[in-house]
């Protein structure tokens, strides 16, 4: 029973993909608007992670520097995993 559950969690990792799900946020408000999710899936998290971070800091280089500072804008975002089946 014990090797049949591993090949089926092995399946399962291996159709796994990740969205990277983003939001911008302001300190000032206390609110994150709505979530962008990316069209694109990840194979795996640490991936996904890296997207997230890359897509951050071009998100926050578009915006104009004194909008960031008057709302201390800032970005979240989550790596959601998905069967890929």
């Amino acid at each position: 029973m014990l090797v049949w559950l591993l090949v089926l969690w092995n399946g399962l990792i291996d159709n796994m993909q990740f969205m990277l799900i983003v939001y911008a946020c302001s300190v000032v408000y206390g609110a994150c608007g709505e979530r962008v999710q990316s069209p694109e899936l990840y194979n795996t998290y640490k991936e996904c992670m890296l997207a997230g971070y890359q897509t951050s800091v071009k998100a926050i280089n578009i915006l104009e520097e004194s909008l960031v500072n008057q709302e201390k804008i800032f970005f979240k975002f989550n790596c959601l995993s998905t069967s890929s089946t």
